[in-house]
């Protein structure tokens, strides 16, 4: 068996350093996606949320309600998360860009399925100033398209659409939701 050299235990110590010093320079230059931070500049902030549901689906009659929705950024600003408190559902979120997907995914925990939390089937993506997911959503026993648009109303406001599939296959308006800042939170 051969004796490491002082010049074997040199090249050790200096090929650590530089692949340290490689991995520090990389870990300082990730920055979230442009869209990740578009998203953040719109959502991240302390809100309070009116919701109002069209008549039909889970609300025959429609109904308003109001909520409270603290979203702020993930690691590194990676993400957005969101804890939601609602008169009708509680949740915890977290949203994300896909890099390799071209398109925002979510994963959310809540009170009102027995599944707990779950990866949503919805991808986001921008169009224009505006978010707007697909997804499906059960309704009357099966899955049926649904579509959720995050609009920016002002740099104090925000507002989610939601619209599902009737039984013609249309996307019709089922629930809006404008939030509305109480405090907004720094980035």
């Amino acid at each position: 068996m051969r004796k490491p050299t002082k010049a074997g235990f040199a090249l050790v110590i200096a090929f650590s350093a530089f692949a340290a010093a490689q991995t520090s320079e990389q870990s300082s230059k990730l920055r979230p996606a442009p869209e990740m931070q578009k998203l953040a500049k719109m959502l991240v902030g302390t809100w309070r949320v009116d919701q109002e549901w069209a008549p039909g689906g889970s609300k025959p009659k429609g109904g308003k309600g109001t909520a409270h929705s603290v979203i702020r950024l993930g690691p590194g600003g990676f993400s957005v998360i969101e804890d939601f408190v609602g008169s009708d559902v509680d949740l915890h979120s977290l949203i994300w860009w896909d890099k390799a997907a071209r398109c925002f995914k979510t994963a959310g925990c809540d009170d009102s399925s027995d599944q707990g939390c779950q990866m949503e089937n919805g991808r986001g993506r921008w169009e224009g100033n505006q978010v707007v997911w697909q997804l499906t959503v059960p309704k009357d026993g099966k899955d049926v398209p649904a579509k959720i648009v995050w609009a920016e109303k002002d740099s104090r406001s925000f507002a989610a659409t939601m619209y599902v599939a009737d039984a013609s296959g249309n996307l019709k308006t089922g629930l809006d939701i404008p939030a509305r800042p109480r405090e907004i939170v720094q980035n």
